[in-house]
């Protein structure tokens, strides 16, 4: 019966990252359990495809998150302190690169939709959808490799093209998107100030979610192609994914706003998301509404006051007459779906109300 090989006395450059990776995999898929839980929570009426396309990546991000275990368990458990069972690849060959590149390809694929919406131009989300393709490939490639390969000791040392043509396509998705969006989003802003904030709010989830993944396949790689016969670059390569999928479920959960504080509950959903039933709002808990006695009015989307003051030339005995008139402005929602602007809608509700002569309430 031959003997174990000794253990090294430096083990924990081999394990260290494979234990901190698992830790860093089951928090971020505990963040993602509860961006899902919260996305079906408020948006039950979205269409069928981004509630699959959200089905699709948790089960395959809770496939990796069992698959990883699995070999930590192995590492850790059943094989503790044997070297051989330390120094083989596993399940990793599937759960890092291949998973990772089908996530990582969807929300990809995701953000170049949203920028055919925003910009209508083609030529930009075709560019990201071909580096979307190739670096699931690449993926693929790289864990065909490592498969036939099985031991860590060799992945470095025989199989550095295909993870190195994986990660760079990746990054270049990732920051053609960041730079992409940034510019659509920033040349969209408007004269209106919570249309402004709600531009802003986007930009910068989409610039800290770009960077954040771009930033850290970049170190990945780095520590992949740098620094040998360690496995440091693991404990960044094992929850890749989970950050894909909570860049997904961050801008979707997005849409989710509750204006006004405390005043009557009201929501904006993002208007780039064209998939989304009109009827698809978070689920909101209204406050108690007292019942007004009166003719009911329309389906409200446009009120707001106006003022208007006539002023006289001023003499020392004469008195400043203010008038001030209240008109409330309604648009039905039959006026909207007709196509209607809000612009088009105001004019013909002026005419309709025709010339009101506004009486002095005071004399100043």
């Amino acid at each position: 019966m031959s003997s174990l090989p000794p253990i090294p006395p430096d083990i924990v450059r081999l394990t260290g990252p494979i234990f901190l990776g698992n830790l860093l995999n089951w928090a971020l898929f505990g963040a993602l359990s509860v961006q899902v839980y919260l996305y079906y929570l408020a948006f039950p009426k979205d269409l069928p495809l981004p509630k699959i396309i959200v089905s699709v990546v948790f089960a395959l991000e809770f496939l990796q998150t069992v698959l990883s275990t699995r070999d930590a368990f192995l590492y850790f458990g059943y094989g503790w302190g044997n070297m051989n069972i330390l120094n083989e690849v596993g399940l990793f060959w599937f759960s890092i690169p291949i998973v990772t590149g089908i996530v990582s390809c969807i929300v990809q694929l995701f953000f170049a939709w949203r920028i055919w919406i925003i910009s209508c131009q083609r030529y930009v989300p075709i560019i990201i959808g071909l580096l979307s393709v190739c670096q699931v490939a690449a993926g693929v490639w790289t864990g065909v490799q490592s498969k036939i390969i099985q031991f860590w000791s060799d992945v470095q040392v025989k199989n550095g093209t295909p993870p190195s043509v994986w990660l760079v396509s990746s990054t270049t998705c990732d920051v053609f998107i960041t730079i992409t969006m940034f510019y659509c989003l920033s040349t969209s802003r408007t004269g209106f100030r919570s249309t402004n904030a709600i531009l802003v709010k986007f930009i910068r989830l989409t610039v800290e979610t770009g960077l954040i993944t771009s930033t850290l396949t970049v170190v990945d790689l780095a520590l992949f192609l740098s620094i040998k016969d360690t496995n440091y670059y693991l404990a960044l390569s094992i929850m890749l994914s989970k950050l894909y999928s909570n860049s997904l479920l961050v801008l979707l959960n997005a849409r989710i706003c509750i204006l006004n504080g405390r005043e009557i509950g009201q929501t904006s959903v993002d208007s780039t998301l064209s998939w989304l039933s009109t009827s698809s709002r978070p689920i909101v808990h209204q406050p108690p509404q007292f019942e007004t006695v009166g003719p009911s009015r329309p389906p409200s989307i446009l009120r707001f006051p106006r003022i208007s003051m006539v002023s006289h030339k001023h003499h020392a005995n004469t008195p400043l007459s203010v008038a001030v008139t209240r008109i409330t402005e309604s648009t039905s929602d039959a006026a909207l779906a007709g196509g209607r602007s809000f612009d088009s809608a105001r004019d013909n509700l002026h005419t309709e109300l025709g010339e009101r002569k506004m009486q002095p309430v005071c004399n100043v």
